[in-house]
């Protein structure tokens, strides 16, 4: 079996990368792949859910200010009926903006009632992913046995799990050591500047 002469510090050891043909490769990430699709359309639910109240506060928000700029307006109106239908019109636009905001509380009620299942659903599709890359590694990376993955990774091996792939390609190729380090330097900013955003 051919590796790679170069070796990738992972999981607290260096290991080399066998020789797998493409067909492998890409059967190998369909589980991640399913994983992470599912994950997807787990999160996308609450994420609608998020926009749509973000949606609603921002629409009572305009109606709020729209409230009072017309107030702020009336002294210029001269006309009696004029400013009568100034103030109903207002009226309808508070009713309309405190409709709006008991619409948002209640989706964000119901999303707080959710979250807990929300959080474990994830934690589930976190293990199965977790497993997934360990079967992964398991393929690509010599030595590697099984389990080892879920037993010993951190969030840099995380980071080269998810780009496994490109690092097979990287090592493979030869390409310098000092770009596959630069590589790896940017896909761990990418992912801690991702993770600061989420928060």
């Amino acid at each position: 079996m051919k590796l790679s002469k170069k070796t990738i510090e992972f999981c607290d050891k260096p290991r080399h990368f066998k020789r797998c043909p493409n067909k492998q490769l890409k059967e190998a990430m369909k589980g991640v792949e399913g994983i992470q699709k599912d994950m997807e359309n787990s999160l996308d639910g609450v994420k609608k859910d998020v926009d749509k109240v973000e949606e609603l506060r921002k629409e009572a928000t305009l109606l709020f200010n729209d409230i009072e700029t017309s107030k702020d307006n009336d002294r210029l109106i001269k006309d009696e009926k004029e400013l009568e239908k100034r103030v109903l019109q207002r009226e309808k636009d508070n009713k309309k903006a405190l409709k709006l905001i008991k619409q948002a509380e209640k989706i964000e009620a119901d999303l707080e009632k959710k979250t807990d299942k929300i959080n474990a659903k994830v934690k589930e599709i976190d293990g199965k992913l977790i497993t997934e890359y360990g079967k992964v590694c398991e393929q690509l990376l010599e030595p590697f046995a099984p389990g080892e993955f879920e037993e010993n990774y951190d969030s840099i091996d995380m980071t080269i799990a998810k780009n496994l792939p490109m690092f097979y390609d990287l090592y493979m190729g030869n390409i310098s050591e000092n770009k596959i380090d630069n590589k790896l330097k940017q896909l761990i900013e990418a992912e801690h500047s991702e993770a600061s955003e989420f928060r």
